[in-house]
């Protein structure tokens, strides 16, 4: 194990210098030509406010963390949807436990550098600036960052494996991302039973793995501009409120995520890769239920939904099966899914 882990290090590690580079090179160009001074109004006497500054520039790392948790995972595993590639690592003297494991460790290394690197050259250049900051906002951002993004990634990296292709994995990576939102907006109008009440962006952030983010980097900027510099509010960051559950609903499908991942590598196997993606964490189950509750959603029976809805998934499951002979299974489960969805219609418009 130890001799592979090297293996994979001296393998990735020009891969991990151009990502620092490019994620360094986007924050400090950012901050070095941002003008951070605050705004100036002239009041009555003379006297002048300081207004504060728009903005810390912290959705850039913020940005820089999300994108590196989607792609450093798909760059990671892909060798899963090449034939070679997986004949020849499933070929070698290491578990598929440990060598996912492995592969995981180098995968979390390929983000956690390039992030920190990235974060701290634009805090100095930020701090370096004519600012009016509470610097000490940065701090809390980072650490609590770190271990949101080691459950992103191990949640990417599940939901990715779970495919043959490459394509597939992409596909599943951006619907895992808004299927538990989209599940809870149809409970939200059922329970509301009025098609004009809508709670969407609730619903659509607290169901969702990357709002743990957005909650975090938002309180952060408002911490950081607060322009008080011996003071720091921590409730921004930790108080129990709606936002706050997005760190648990992150942090809760991370770990389940985590396990997943090393515990079912041992069903791997290596003539699956590049054929459909069959898996019942996939297509099988997503599409059904997109069909069902996107229907469900229009609030309406109307024919042109059901006949939208009808060819949107035969489209969706003829690229799922790479061919239009779809088979009776196939045809079942999208008439149900439309049958499920009507259903579901009928019972939010009641």
């Amino acid at each position: 194990m130890k001799k592979y882990f090297v293996y994979e290090i001296k393998r990735n590690w020009l891969t991990t210098i151009v990502l620092t580079a490019i994620a360094s090179a986007i924050y400090l160009v950012a901050a070095i030509i941002m003008d951070f001074s605050p705004n100036m109004y002239p009041i009555w006497g003379g006297f002048y406010y300081h207004s504060a500054n728009p903005t810390s520039l912290i959705f850039i790392p913020a940005t820089i963390l999300i994108f590196l948790c989607i792609f450093v995972p798909i760059h990671t595993f892909a060798f899963k949807t090449s034939s070679r590639q997986v004949d020849l690592l499933y070929s070698m003297p290491i578990r598929r436990e440990k060598l996912y494991l492995v592969k995981s460790l180098i995968g979390l290394l390929m983000v956690i550098i390039p992030y920190t690197i990235a974060f701290w050259l634009g805090f100095a250049a930020t701090a370096a600036s004519h600012q009016y900051f509470n610097l000490v906002g940065f701090v809390p951002a980072f650490f609590i960052s770190i271990p949101l993004a080691i459950a992103l990634f191990g949640f990417n990296a599940f939901v990715f494996t779970r495919a043959n292709r490459l394509i597939d994995g992409i596909i599943f990576i951006a619907m895992y991302s808004i299927v538990v939102m989209v599940i809870m907006l149809f409970f939200n109008e059922a329970g509301y039973h009025r098609p004009t009440t809508f709670d969407t962006p609730a619903l659509f952030f607290y169901y969702n793995p990357y709002f743990a983010f957005v909650y975090l980097f938002y309180n952060a900027n408002t911490v950081i501009r607060n322009n008080v510099p011996n003071s720091f509010n921590w409730s921004l960051f930790s108080e129990i409120n709606y936002g706050f559950m997005g760190y648990v609903y992150l942090s809760l499908i991370g770990a389940a995520a985590w396990l997943a991942l090393i515990f079912v590598s041992p069903l791997e196997k290596a003539e699956n890769a590049e054929r459909i993606s069959d898996s019942i964490w996939g297509y099988k189950v997503l599409l059904p239920i997109f069909i069902s509750v996107g229907l469900g959603l229009t609030l309406s029976l109307l024919w042109v939904f059901i006949i939208v809805a009808a060819i949107s998934g035969t489209v969706w499951y003829i690229v799922y099966k790479r061919t239009a002979k779809l088979k009776w299974v196939d045809l079942v489960s999208i008439a149900g899914s439309l049958l499920f969805g009507g259903l579901l219609s009928l019972f939010i418009a009641w």
